[in-house]
């Protein structure tokens, strides 16, 4: 689409679409044809387009559904581990809001986080920033979780 985009741009610029007209004869008149032509491909090309964007809202739609509607808890992050979006399950499963969590793990790492043996998973070392920094999935890795309402760990 993007390349298919530019052709045509590069097409409009050798006929003179967008350039003022030379009526006189022999002159940019006489592109007529060419200019419909253009512009078909340009109505074509919006109306695909046009398309796509549709198919991209519906689908944007469908995940943003699954994301706020799903039993398994998701947080989101950046490259740097700023947490950009949690969903209602993993507020339910931590006792924290987006505000609480990002706050919580900013005051010097997430120290309510823990392996199955007890020992905290701070900074560097917790499950989320080990896949950011190696960009490699971190598997078979048990935790449990603090909930600051419940008293307990799950």
């Amino acid at each position: 689409m993007i390349e298919e985009t530019k052709i045509v741009a590069e097409e409009t610029a050798d006929i003179g679409i967008g350039e003022a007209s030379d009526n006189k004869a022999g002159g940019k008149a006489s592109n007529t044809d060419a200019k419909i032509d253009m512009l078909a491909k340009y109505q074509a090309l919006v109306a695909e387009l046009s398309h796509e964007m549709t198919a991209l809202r519906e689908s944007e739609f469908e995940h943003h559904t699954l994301f706020k509607t799903m039993i398994q808890g998701v947080i989101y992050q950046d490259a740097t581990g700023y947490i950009i979006a949690i969903n209602p399950a993993a507020e339910t499963i931590l006792g924290m809001d987006i505000e609480q969590l990002r706050a919580h793990t900013h005051a010097g790492g997430d120290r309510d986080s823990n392996h199955i043996d007890a020992l905290d998973f701070a900074g560097e070392t917790h499950a989320s920033m080990v896949a950011l920094r190696t960009g490699i999935p971190v598997t078979d890795v048990v935790m449990a979780a603090f909930h600051p309402g419940e008293q307990k760990y799950h």
